[in-house]
């Protein structure tokens, strides 16, 4: 069969976003979360597929189409007024600013603009709904919903640090009344939107406006179930990027919201450490170049920028890359409604400079060691020649094997974790939860890989403290 299940899984690369399942013409796809805490398509009745290959010219790791981030880029964003950056691709303006609504500013992630362009869209008619990440208090904690009016957007503000899967949503806009949504998304999820577009009219029609933030990685759910272990509750609602007691934009918290004595996990202390190893990521982040969303209308950010580090309530950068957008934002500063203005795009860059610099590097490893140890023949994911092209030393290659080793263990550590934590009277969770960052240290100084880490925790720690 021509399709995602045979073309892409054996390589275990797919990043759950369900875009296949939404477009497969005869229904043969669904997604399941797997044993890995991922989520991945399953063949319903595989004597239904025709093997017409849409569910892989959709899927942004499959390599069936010949399109990157830049090549759809310039083709999506003709008219970007600015000229063309390798990292933040086509792009119209820069801004830098927060909601004036100081409530909504406090229980947002970081400024809160991302809420407010998709209310102000919403009340300017130009949409009818927006997709957004509804909370639950049980597994999978988030879930892609639509909200159909500002109070139901403002409800669901908060980032999201692990994988979600968008088929039913995007099967239900397609499937549906002739209505217009926003959705916000991961670079990796707004491919496959923009290249299923190119294959369906009807989703362009329906799907106008699409947002990104920028993306350090996505997490499995298992590292979900280890922050509920920590927090010391097997069923809870998990809030990321809370501000409780913070006291810069940095130093903020994972909470719970089902309790009223909230518990806390800072961001930077023990979760951080298995942040900064990708420890819980998928696998396709470690092939993934696109940082700053690239192919979305606009791209929202922390202002991780020393003149902004004092400022706990939090702050946004945002690229446009769509007119519409850029005056939209405008419009919103003139009304008063948000306070923001356009900052040099140089500054974007550095504000996410570190990541930046890692994304290139590490899936330039990745994507070598993929060119290398797959079957002659087979077809490797469209990317720039950013890193297509990058020439690896023989000692750079080595760490491309010891990473993805790294990857494959640490990734089992969590799936035991996760299986002692979905027995609720079992006691050995909160013990094997220690156990996990315990092999997790083991298998860094395995993998030659501790040294880098320590280098990554004091850069964290004296940019914390600056």
């Amino acid at each position: 069969m021509n399709n995602v299940v045979e073309k892409v899984l054996p390589f275990d690369y797919c990043c759950g976003c369900g875009v296949c399942s939404a477009v497969c013409p005869h229904g043969c796809l669904e997604m399941k979360l797997g044993e890995n805490g991922e989520y991945r398509p399953v063949s319903l009745d595989p004597s239904q597929c025709t093997s017409c290959g849409l569910c892989l010219q959709v899927c942004p790791y499959s390599g069936e189409v010949p399109e990157n981030e830049e090549t759809l880029g310039l083709q999506l964003f003709p008219e970007g007024k600015k000229e063309h950056s390798d990292n933040l691709g086509q792009w119209d303006e820069t801004f830098c600013g927060a909601t004036n609504d100081e409530e909504h500013r406090l229980k947002a992630p970081s400024g809160g603009l991302a809420t407010s362009l998709l209310c102000a869209l919403l009340e300017s008619h130009k949409i009818d709904g927006a997709i957004v990440a509804k909370p639950s208090l049980e597994s999978p904690w988030f879930q892609p919903t639509i909200a159909y009016t500002p109070e139901e957007i403002r409800q669901t503000t908060g980032s999201v640090y692990h994988v979600m899967t968008f088929g039913p949503v995007l099967r239900e806009i397609l499937q549906g009344p002739e209505k217009r949504y926003a959705i916000v998304a991961l670079p990796c999820v707004v491919k496959a939107l923009r290249l299923a577009q190119k294959k369906l009219p009807r989703l362009k029609d329906r799907l106008p406006f699409i947002f990104s933030l920028t993306c350090g990685g996505c997490n499995c759910l298992h590292v979900a179930d280890l922050l509920c272990v920590m927090l010391r509750s097997r069923k809870l609602g998990l809030k990321y990027r809370s501000k409780t007691n913070s006291t810069k934009s940095p130093d903020f918290r994972i909470t719970t919201f089902s309790q009223q004595d909230e518990r806390q996990v800072r961001m930077l202390g023990l979760f951080g450490f298995l942040w900064i190893n990708h420890v819980g990521q998928l696998k396709t982040c470690g092939m993934c170049d696109d940082l700053f969303g690239m192919l979305a209308d606009a791209t929202f950010m922390d202002a991780w920028l020393e003149d902004y580090f004092l400022e706990p309530r939090g702050t946004n950068l945002i690229i446009t890359r769509n007119p519409e957008i850029t005056e939209l934002v405008k419009s919103e500063i003139a009304r008063g409604a948000v306070s923001a203005e356009t900052i040099n795009p140089e500054l974007v860059m550095k504000s996410q400079e570190v990541a930046m610099n890692e994304r290139a590097y590490l899936s330039a490893l990745r994507y070598d060691y993929e060119k290398t140890h797959r079957p002659e023949g087979s077809i490797m994911p469209c990317k720039r020649d950013l890193i297509t092209q990058r020439t690896l030393t023989k000692e750079e290659k080595k760490e491309a094997v010891r990473r993805l080793r790294f990857h494959q263990q640490t990734r089992k550590y969590l799936a035991k974790m996760s299986r002692y934590h979905s027995n609720p009277d079992h006691f050995y969770p909160r013990i094997y939860v220690y156990r996990v960052f315990w092999k997790v240290l083991c298998s860094l100084i395995r993998n030659g890989l501790l040294e880098k880490t320590l280098h990554s925790l004091k850069f964290a720690k004296d940019k914390r403290n600056k």
